[in-house]
C-alpha cells in the first residue's frame, strides 16, 4: 500500500515538472521566432517610411507621408515612429497607436541619435511591457540630418502570465485526471491476476505489484512524450496564425494604396472586399458596399450588369472587360473594367475580382494617333488632287497655249514643293517624338542666323510690300546648337509673320544679348491670335479658323516643329498677341558652350 501511494504521488509530480519544462521551452521557441517576425516587418516598414520621408519636397508628398504613417498606425504590432534631428531628442513628428507613446529610456533616445547606420535596440518599459526598436538616419547632403525611428510591439516575455498559467494548469489538471483513470482502469483490468495469485497463495507478490507499477510508468512515458508533442503543436499553430495574420494584413494594406479599384464578389454576389480607390469611383462608404448583393450597393447599372454577366462568361473571353463611366470620376473619365475568378485551393470557384483601371490617357492618345492620321491624309490628298488633275488636263492636249501651259507647271512646282515640305516636316515630327532629333552642336554666328532667315522671306515679303526691319546688337554674339535646326526654326516663325500680315504690313527681327542667353524676337502687325486658338498654336496640325488664317496654305505643324527644336535646345518661346494687333514671339536659347566646334 505504502509503494502505492508513493507511486500516485512521485508519478504525478515528475509529469507535472516535465509538462511546465516542456511548456516554457516551447514558450521560448515562439517567442524567439515571433522577435524575428517583428523585426523582420519592422525592418521592411522602416525602409518604405525612410525612402517616402527622403521624397518629401513638397507639401503634396508631406501630406502624402503623414497618410502613409496614419495607415502604419492601424498595425496592431507598430506602437509609434519618431523623427528627430541628429541634434535634438526631442521628436519634431510624432505618431502612435491608440495606446500612446510608451515611455523610452533615454539610452535608448541616445544611441539612437548617435547611430549613423541601422540599428536595432530592444527596451522593457517601467511596466514591463517588451519593445523593439529600429532606428535609421536619414543623410542630407552627405550628413545625418534626421533620425526615423518606428518602435513595434514584442509579445509579452513573461512565461508566468496569466494567460500561460491558465494553459499550464489546464494540461496538469488534465494529465492528473488521465493518471487517476488510468491507475483505476488497470486496477480493474488487473484484479482477476491479483485474485488469480491470492488463490495460488503466492509468497511473494509483490513483483506482480512491481510490474504493475512499471507498467504505469511506461503509461505515463507515452502519454507524456503525447502530450509534450501536442504542446509543440499547437505553440508552431498559434506562431504561424500570428504570421499569416500580419502578412494578411501587410496585402490589405497594399490593395488600399493601389491606383486601381480592386472589388471582391463571393459566389452569391456579396461584396467581401472593396479598396478606397472602388469607394470613391463609386461613391459608397465601405459599410455601405461590404456585405451587401451587388444589385443593391452597386453603381453605375452598366458595372452591376458587367458582375452578374461573368457566371455565363468563359475564362479569357471578352466579356470578361468592359469600359465604363463612373459618375463620380466626371464625363471626361473611362474605366476599363475586368473580371478574374478567385479559385480556392480546390480548383473550385468561390467568387470574383474586379479591377478598375483608368485608360482615360490611353483613350486620349487614340484619338490623338486618329486626328493626326485624319490630317496627314487630308494634307495629302489636296496636293496629289491638285497635281492629278493640272496633269491630267497637261497630258489630254486641253491646254495649249504657252502662257497657260507655263502656269499649269507653276502650279504643279507648287504643290509639289507643298507636299515636300509637308513630308519633310512629318518626318522632323516623327524623329522629335520618338527621342531621335539629335543636334549637331557647333558654334553659330548669330548674325548669320539673322541673314540667312531674312534671305528666305524677303521675296515673299517684297511681293506683299512688307517693310521688314531689324534691331541687332554692336557685338553680333554666338551660341552652341545646329545651325540649321535653328534656322528652321526661326524660318517657321518668321515666314509665319510674313504669311499672316496682311499688304504694307511690318515686320521687325530684333536680337538682344543677355549675358548667357540670345533672345530672338519677332513682332509683326498682322492679323493676330485669339486667347482661344493662343494656348493651342504649337499643338500639330492646330489652325484656326480665322478667315484670315484658313485663306493662308499650310499644315498646321511649323510652330509644333519648332517648339522641340527650341525645347531640345534648352531654350523656351513666348507669344504675345491679340486679334488685329500682331503678334510678337520670342525665343531664348542659351549660348551653351562656345569651345565648341
Amino acid at each position: 500500500m505504502g509503494i502505492k501511494k508513493t507511486g500516485l504521488i512521485i508519478v504525478p509530480l515528475f509529469m507535472v515538472v516535465g509538462i511546465v519544462a516542456a511548456a516554457y521551452y516551447q514558450f521560448e521557441q515562439a517567442r524567439s521566432l515571433e522577435e524575428k517576425r517583428v523585426e523582420r516587418g519592422g525592418e521592411n516598414l522602416l525602409k518604405m517610411a525612410v525612402m517616402a520621408y527622403e521624397g518629401c519636397d513638397n507639401v503634396q508628398k508631406q501630406q502624402f507621408f503623414y497618410k502613409e504613417l496614419s495607415y502604419l498606425m492601424t498595425d496592431d504590432t507598430v506602437a509609434y515612429c519618431l523623427i528627430h534631428t541628429t541634434n535634438d531628442p526631442t521628436p519634431v513628428i510624432s505618431f502612435s497607436s491608440q495606446t500612446g507613446l510608451p515611455r523610452i529610456p533615454e539610452s535608448v533616445t541616445t544611441q539612437s541619435i548617435v547611430a549613423t547606420g541601422f540599428n536595432v535596440q530592444a527596451f522593457t518599459t517601467d511596466d514591463g511591457h517588451p519593445f523593439l526598436e529600429l532606428d535609421k538616419p536619414i543623410y542630407r547632403n552627405g550628413q545625418p540630418h534626421e533620425v526615423l525611428r518606428l518602435g513595434m510591439r514584442l509579445p509579452d516575455s513573461r512565461f508566468l502570465s496569466r494567460e500561460n498559467i491558465v494553459m499550464v494548469t489546464q494540461v496538469v489538471m488534465f494529465v492528473i485526471l488521465a493518471l487517476l483513470f488510468a491507475y483505476y482502469g488497470f486496477t480493474l483490468l488487473l484484479a482477476p491476476v491479483k485474485r488469480f495469485l491470492d488463490d495460488q497463495k503466492s509468497e511473494r507478490p509483490e513483483p506482480s505489484l512491481l510490474n504493475l507499477v512499471k507498467q504505469m510508468e511506461r503509461f505515463l512515458d507515452s502519454s507524456s512524450d503525447q502530450l509534450s508533442g501536442m504542446t509543440s503543436a499547437y505553440r508552431d499553430l498559434a506562431a504561424q496564425s500570428k504570421v499569416l495574420q500580419y502578412e494578411n494584413n501587410q496585402l490589405l494594406q497594399i490593395f488600399e494604396h493601389l491606383d486601381f479599384g480592386v472589388l471582391m464578389v463571393d459566389a452569391q454576389d456579396q461584396i467581401f472586399f472593396a479598396n478606397q480607390f472602388c469607394l470613391s469611383l463609386t461613391g459608397k462608404g465601405r459599410s455601405e458596399l461590404l456585405n451587401q448583393p451587388v444589385s443593391e450597393a452597386l453603381n453605375p447599372p452598366a458595372l452591376v450588369e458587367f458582375i452578374h454577366r461573368q457566371n455565363l462568361v468563359e475564362m479569357g473571353n471578352e466579356g470578361n472587360r468592359t469600359e465604363i463611366k463612373f459618375p463620380s470620376a466626371g464625363p471626361d473619365k473611362t474605366f476599363r473594367v475586368r473580371a478574374v475568378p478567385l479559385m480556392g485551393h480546390d480548383q473550385i470557384q468561390f467568387g470574383f475580382l474586379v479591377y478598375m483601371e483608368d485608360i482615360t490617357p490611353e483613350k486620349a492618345a487614340e484619338k490623338a494617333s486618329q486626328d493626326f492620321m485624319n490630317h496627314i491624309a487630308h494634307e495629302l490628298r489636296t496636293p496629289l488632287t491638285n497635281i492629278k488633275a493640272y496633269n491630267e488636263m497637261m497630258m489630254d492636249g486641253e491646254i495649249v497655249a504657252p502662257e497657260m501651259q507655263k502656269e499649269f507647271f507653276h502650279t504643279i512646282n507648287d504643290e509639289t514643293n507643298r507636299l515636300s515640305n509637308l513630308v519633310k516636316n512629318i518626318l522632323e515630327l516623327a524623329e522629335t517624338e520618338m527621342g531621335q532629333l539629335t543636334a549637331r552642336r557647333e558654334r553659330v554666328e548669330t548674325r548669320w542666323l539673322h541673314q540667312s532667315c531674312l534671305d528666305a522671306v524677303e521675296k515673299v515679303a517684297r511681293e506683299k510690300q512688307i517693310e521688314l526691319t531689324s534691331q541687332l546688337p554692336d557685338n553680333m554674339p554666338s551660341i552652341s546648337g545646329d545651325k540649321e535646326m535653328l534656322k528652321s526654326a526661326l524660318i517657321n516663325v518668321l515666314g509665319n509673320a510674313v504669311k499672316y500680315t496682311p499688304r504694307a504690313g511690318t515686320i521687325e527681327f530684333m536680337i538682344q544679348d543677355k549675358g548667357d542667353a540670345v533672345i530672338f524676337q519677332i513682332a509683326d502687325s498682322g492679323y493676330g491670335i485669339s486667347g482661344d486658338d493662343l494656348p493651342h498654336i504649337f499643338e500639330k496640325f492646330y489652325r484656326s479658323d480665322n478667315e484670315s488664317v484658313t485663306d493662308e496654305t499650310g499644315t498646321g505643324l511649323g510652330l509644333a516643329i519648332t517648339w522641340e527644336i527650341i525645347n531640345h535646345h534648352g531654350g523656351h518661346i513666348e507669344v504675345d498677341s491679340q486679334p488685329s494687333k500682331g503678334s510678337t514671339f520670342t525665343i531664348t536659347i542659351p549660348k551653351g558652350d562656345l569651345t565648341i566646334g
